[in-house]
């Protein structure tokens, strides 16, 4: 007999069923948290790789990617996008039908960041803007060794 099924064989019925009754409380516990974060939109940035080398002192090409998630509302309804990127600043302008007409429109975007290979973390902020006035802004970092 292995190891393995030896110590499965050593367990009471009573161990086996509580952690799928763990599971499940913990599953209860946080559909509040999941629920609450889809009540109203919001900004997800993301950067890939979160953490990389750049060899022989090259720069580093990183993607930072930002997406609105949530609901549709007119709030969120085709932003100004503002990347606040280490090596500078980009912006996306999109043009839309109005938003009782809307089919389709972009809720992702993403720019490419050439990192310096100085060792450290980096950051790069996206802010969503409309008429110039910013109404969601979110940072995320990521680390050149």
């Amino acid at each position: 007999m292995s190891r393995w099924q030896a110590r499965a064989s050593k367990e009471t019925p009573d161990a086996r069923s509580r952690s799928p009754v763990a599971v499940g409380l913990l599953l209860l516990l946080a559909l509040p948290l999941v629920a609450a974060k889809h009540d109203e939109p919001g900004l997800l940035v993301r950067a890939t790789p979160p953490a990389s080398i750049a060899p022989g002192g090259r720069l580093k090409e990183i993607l930072v990617s930002a997406e609105i998630v949530g609901p549709e509302v007119e709030k969120y309804y085709c932003p100004e996008v503002v990347f606040f990127l280490p090596n500078g600043r980009s912006a996306v302008e999109s043009d839309c039908d109005p938003f009782d007409q809307r089919q389709h429109y972009p809720r992702h975007f993403k720019r490419w960041v050439l990192s310096p290979p100085n060792p450290r973390n980096y950051s790069v902020c996206v802010e969503l803007r409309k008429a110039g006035l910013r109404f969601d802004e979110q940072c995320v970092r990521y680390l050149v060794r």
